[in-house]
């Protein structure tokens, strides 16, 4: 089988990383290879989960439920990390494991749902961050498989769109 034409970076810091080792869409049938490792930038900020090896001007940043209300819960640290990736990347995002109703209403999917933050809360703050941070750009694909395809097909986007402008 032969191998993607990028490597993916993923930080050896991401609680339950992707794997992309079902990822088919216009790669078919190559192995993507992924390298795990801390992934910082300057000044040591955390700069996102993933990455392409080599190309510094995107990043993205996974959240599950779960996690994205727990980040949020101690806003401070959330909050630099998302100035930073608004500063230093040409185009960065958060993709969330759920939908947008979801993250709105989390008890509608999950009855037993406990989280120390009101979902109006996380959404006052993830509409606020879209404005303040135009350049992180945050994404609800519904489920963890989804969030995991969009995640590839962003990385995938970042290589191809590094490829042409090198030519």
């Amino acid at each position: 089988m032969n191998k993607c034409p990028f490597v993916v970076a993923v930080d050896s810091r991401e609680q339950i990383p992707f794997d992309f080792s079902s990822m088919q869409m216009p790669i078919k049938g190559k192995m993507v290879e992924v390298e795990v490792e801390t992934i910082e930038r300057c000044l040591g900020n955390n700069s996102g989960d993933y990455q392409v090896e080599g190309i510094d001007s995107v990043t993205v940043e996974r959240k599950s439920l779960d996690d994205l209300h727990g980040t949020l819960a101690d806003r401070d640290a959330f909050r630099e990390q998302i100035e930073f990736m608004n500063f230093a990347f040409r185009f960065s995002a958060v993709v969330i494991e759920a939908s947008w109703d979801q993250v709105c209403d989390p008890q509608s999917t999950d009855s037993d749902w406990r989280s120390q933050l009101h979902p109006h809360s996380v959404v006052a703050t993830i509409q606020s961050w879209r404005i303040r941070y135009p350049r992180v750009h945050w994404i609800t694909p519904g489920s963890r498989r989804n969030a995991e395809v969009v995640t590839f097909d962003i990385l995938r986007q970042a290589w191809r769109h590094s490829k042409e402008r090198r030519k």
